[in-house]
């Protein structure tokens, strides 16, 4: 049997549970090492981003057999088949494989629509030993990858940007889960839960209808949400949203451009003020340290974030530091401002946490002080955050 490694991740405050919202190549390694040391016949099989951006690095570590590339749940299946009857590995699309020190890529496999899928057997596991019994939070994907662009992001990779499931399937699934396990708060776990504005209203509709009662939260760009009208967005509030994630990313407009978001500083402060008055928890995500970046872009985030929070006072903000990662524009930014990736999974298991500020080749010593004296100062509330130099 092959074991399948699903990475941890950061804790998300609405449900106090490991939400699968990105994934930790040390977690993975450490759970691959695990299963290698209770038996080294054990085949330990990869996947997701990463796995599917450098398939070959990947498996070349000792503690990886196999490795799925892109959508892994019939590749997943086959493997499965062909591990338990002594079938041929070389069969399995979408696979790639090592045996002995030689790495076989097979052929891709076709990528399926998303509600095309099968979906999950719940009752092949005890589901409670899985829920938090306080909140009775779970965590939905109800369409898979963004339409947008964004340099800094991992979803780049996709051949198929965004995919949806179809609105009566995640209702239907909503209403069982809701009905059978008595779950009472949902995470729709989608990259950009409001890529399409029928759609969400049309699932909002149907949480009404269904009269499920869940407290219910999502993620939203900013050029996405103030084109809602007033009675749109109190139907989906009425639907049970209770709190919003939203990328305002950066409040220099000319560092914005540069991430190819798409999006500007007016139409985040458009996206705040539209909320107002509603019942929802804000939170804004921020990115700093980018390819590019200088000391006058954060000095107009801090205004930025100042002018958000006169708008709505309790908007709260996450702020990240940027690692490249392969597959979009700003990694292939960083390399030619100097960053080296690293050549080996290991050294990638290395990189640092987001709340951790590694600096960036592309600031000198002088303009690192000053952006980490501006930063702290700015945001003194951050406690977790550490600025440290390479190697540190």
């Amino acid at each position: 049997m092959a074991a399948t490694v699903k990475t941890r991740n950061s804790g998300c405050p609405f449900c106090r549970h490991f939400c699968d919202d990105g994934a930790s190549d040390y977690w993975g390694l450490e759970a691959s090492g695990l299963v290698k040391s209770y038996d080294n016949k054990i085949p330990v099989l990869w996947g997701g981003r990463h796995a599917t951006l450098l398939p070959e690095q990947t498996a070349e570590n000792n503690l990886i057999d196999m490795v799925v590339i892109g959508q892994g749940e019939r590749t997943v299946v086959h493997l499965a088949i062909q591990l338990a009857t002594d079938g041929s590995l070389h069969d399995v699309e979408g696979l790639v494989f090592k045996k002995n020190t030689e790495i076989f890529i097979n052929k891709e496999r076709p990528i399926a629509r998303a509600e095309d899928l099968e979906g999950f057997d719940f009752d092949l596991i005890d589901i409670e030993n899985y829920i938090n019994p306080e909140t009775r939070a779970f965590a939905y994907f109800s369409s898979f990858g963004c339409p947008n662009r964004c340099g800094f992001c991992a979803n780049s990779y996709l051949k198929r940007r965004w995919m949806s499931i179809g609105t009566k399937r995640i209702l239907d699934d909503l209403s069982m889960l809701t009905k059978k396990f008595n779950f009472k708060n949902l995470i729709f776990q989608d990259s950009n839960f409001f890529a399409n504005k029928s759609r969400v209203l049309a699932i909002a509709q149907g949480m009404i209808d269904s009269k499920l009662n869940l407290r219910w939260k999502a993620s939203a760009r900013t050029d996405q949400l103030w084109k809602y009208s007033k009675s749109e967005l109190e139907l989906i509030v009425r639907s049970g949203l209770v709190s919003l994630f939203i990328g305002v990313e950066s409040g220099s407009d000319r560092m914005l451009e540069i991430m190819t978001k798409d999006s500007n500083t007016q139409e985040a402060e458009k996206t705040v003020k539209c909320l107002l008055g509603l019942k929802v928890d804000l939170h804004a995500s921020l990115i700093f340290g980018l390819p590019g970046e200088t000391v006058e872009d954060l000095d107009a985030t801090i205004k930025h974030v100042a002018a958000l929070k006169r708008i709505n006072s309790k908007i709260s903000f996450q702020q990240c530091f940027y690692s490249p990662f392969p597959g979009n524009a700003l990694y292939h930014d960083a390399i030619t401002k100097g960053w080296q990736p690293p050549d080996v999974l290991e050294e990638w298991a290395k990189i640092k946490e987001q709340t951790v500020f590694e600096i960036p080749v592309w600031l000198d010593e002088k303009l690192s002080k000053e952006y980490e004296r501006k930063f702290k100062k700015a945001f003194e509330n951050s406690t977790k955050t550490k600025f440290i130099k390479k190697g540190d």
